[in-house]
């Protein structure tokens, strides 16, 4: 059975979080791609800074869990946590503040979305192969 049909039928390992990550990573590829084809650069570059910013938060997301199973500490979560949300609290501070003409604030809102729309892929994903994988041959 392959690693993707194992992660859809319910058998998650470490490979799904990579996976993932992977996942994140061309949805936000795709929506960049499709910003640039439908629309203007300042819709462009927020769906990027958005994208960029939603992707690397999962990953910091995925270490701080790791580190709080490591060191079975919640301090630890909290800590990357607090650091990970103030620098994203000071990049989009300064993302609105300074460079408001360059970025559009939807463009921006959707491009937070990957990490939303990767994980609905994968819940969807997981109830197909559940509803039709449960069918016996006939």
């Amino acid at each position: 059975m392959t690693r993707i049909a194992q992660i859809l039928k319910g058998d998650f390992d470490t490979d799904f979080i990579t996976m993932f990550h992977w996942v994140n990573w061309a949805i936000f590829i795709v929506l960049v791609i499709g910003a640039f084809l439908f629309f203007d650069m300042r819709t462009v570059s927020g769906v990027f800074l958005g994208s960029f910013i939603a992707t690397i938060n999962c990953i910091g997301l995925h270490k701080d869990c790791s580190r709080l199973l490591r060191m079975r500490s919640m301090a630890a979560y909290f800590g990357g946590l607090a650091v990970r949300l103030g620098l994203i609290v000071l990049a989009v501070t300064v993302i609105f503040l300074f460079f408001k003409q360059f970025v559009s604030t939807i463009g921006f809102l959707v491009g937070l979305s990957v990490v939303i729309v990767n994980f609905y892929i994968w819940v969807l994903g997981i109830l197909i192969f559940k509803v039709l994988g449960n069918r016996e041959a006939v």
